[in-house]
């Protein structure tokens, strides 16, 4: 029974270490900051999760139809201790997953309060969108009691 618990530990782990770690292909990590190449978003949703401040923060970008990148975080501030508070996409519209909220992807990040994805403050450096560590830090806040 030990070595079947150490096991698990060890397993969950390394999934962890996997999850927390994993990014798409155009993701790169320029100091802690998070930077993503323009030409990857789409209006297909991508989530990208980071860790900062020891929480996994999970930010979403997405080209609206006006061809403009919005990002946001990926929870609201109604919903985000739930553990459900986390938006996935259906078509051209984000759903929050605890109240069934949902939003076109053309104004994510544009509004704030209730149940709207979280704006997050981001800059344009030549092709990629950065947000700055300090900026997910303080964003971490938001995932601390989430399951994401």
């Amino acid at each position: 029974m030990y070595k079947r618990t150490i096991l698990a530990v060890i397993l969950t782990i390394s999934a962890l270490l996997i999850l927390t770690s994993c990014s798409s292909d155009s993701t790169t990590l320029d100091g802690d900051d998070l930077s993503i190449h323009q030409s990857q978003i789409t209006e297909t949703v991508l989530f990208e999760s980071i860790l900062a401040n020891n929480t996994v923060v999970e930010v979403m970008f997405a080209r609206a139809s006006d061809g403009n990148i919005r990002v946001a975080l990926n929870t609201c501030e109604n919903c985000h201790a739930s553990g459900n508070g986390y938006y996935v996409q259906e078509g051209n519209i984000v759903i929050c997953q605890q109240c069934n909220m949902d939003f076109d992807i053309d104004y994510i990040g544009i509004n704030s309060g209730g149940c709207q994805p979280i704006p997050i403050e981001h800059s344009f450096n030549g092709e990629y969108i950065v947000i700055e560590y300090s900026t997910l830090s303080a964003s971490s806040r938001w995932f601390v009691n989430s399951s994401n």
